[in-house]
């Protein structure tokens, strides 16, 4: 943000996972393409951007599994 756009303001947040405590060993592809987002109803997160993104997918990757978690239940018609 400093350099491309001269935000002083900006500062670098590292990863807060400890990578020593939180991994997994490399694994193959799954045999179903699988998605998997927060689901959050408030509009400045999108919602509607995400469904929208997730119908164009699903038109090249009919067999798509979506999986969403939130603190409520989506109700969005979920593709």
């Amino acid at each position: 943000m400093r350099t491309q756009y001269g935000d002083r303001s900006a500062d670098i947040v590292p990863n807060g996972v400890d990578r020593a405590l939180f991994h997994s060993e490399p694994r193959g592809k799954q045999a179903r393409p699988t998605v998997g987002m927060l689901y959050n109803p408030t509009p400045l997160k999108g919602i509607e951007i995400a469904l929208s993104a997730l119908q164009l997918v699903q038109a090249t990757t009919p067999n798509l599994r979506v999986l969403m978690f939130g603190l409520e239940a989506p109700w969005h018609p979920v593709p």
